[in-house]
C-alpha cells in the first residue's frame, strides 16, 4: 500500500522515522547545487556561478542545504534502506544542445528559471547574507540578461 510513515527525509533535523511496508520504495528528483557543465562554459568568474555560491551559502546559514541531492543514496543506505538506486541525469539549462530531447529540456529549464529566480534568490540573500532587496534585484537582472531571459 506504500509508506505508512515517513518523517523529516533529510531535512536537517537528524529525526529519520521511516516505516515503509515490504517491498516498498522511495523515489525524489532533486536538482543538484552546484551546477555542473560538461564543455567549460561555466566559469568560475561568471555571474551564474557566483549566484550559485550565493544561494548556497545563504541556504546553508539557514540550515537547510542545498546540496543534499548528492548525499541521498548515502543517507537512504544509513538509514537501512537496501538495494538503493541512483540515477543521475544530464539537465540542460538553456537551448544551446544540439540534441532535439535535451534541447527541449533546457527550454524548459530556462522557463523555470525565468518563474524561480528572483523568489529563489530574495530569501537567502536578504535574509541570511543581508544584502538589500535593491542589490538582489541588481544581480537577478544581470542573470537574465546573461540568460537571456525576459526582460525585466
Amino acid at each position: 500500500m506504500g509508506a505508512r510513515r515517513v518523517l523529516d527525509l533529510g531535512t536537517g533535523t537528524g529525526i529519520w522515522s521511516v516505516e515503509y511496508e515490504p517491498g516498498g520504495y522511495f523515489e525524489a528528483q532533486d536538482m543538484a547545487l552546484p551546477l555542473g557543465c560538461d564543455d567549460g562554459t561555466l566559469t568560475v568568474d561568471s555571474d551564474l556561478w557566483k549566484w550559485v555560491l550565493l544561494v548556497m551559502e545563504g541556504m546553508e546559514k539557514f540550515g537547510r542545504p542545498v546540496s543534499a541531492a548528492q548525499q541521498w543514496k548515502q543517507l537512504m543506505e544509513a538509514a537501512g534502506f537496501v538495494d538503493v538506486v541512483e540515477t543521475i541525469y544530464k539537465w540542460p539549462t538553456n537551448r544551446w544542445p544540439r540534441d532535439k530531447h535535451y534541447k527541449e529540456i533546457g527550454m524548459w529549464s530556462l522557463e523555470n528559471m525565468d518563474q524561480a529566480l528572483e523568489p529563489a534568490t530574495l530569501a537567502p540573500l536578504t535574509r541570511a547574507l543581508g544584502w538589500s532587496y535593491e542589490e538582489v534585484i541588481v544581480l537577478v537582472n544581470t542573470l537574465y540578461t546573461a540568460a537571456n531571459l525576459t526582460d525585466r
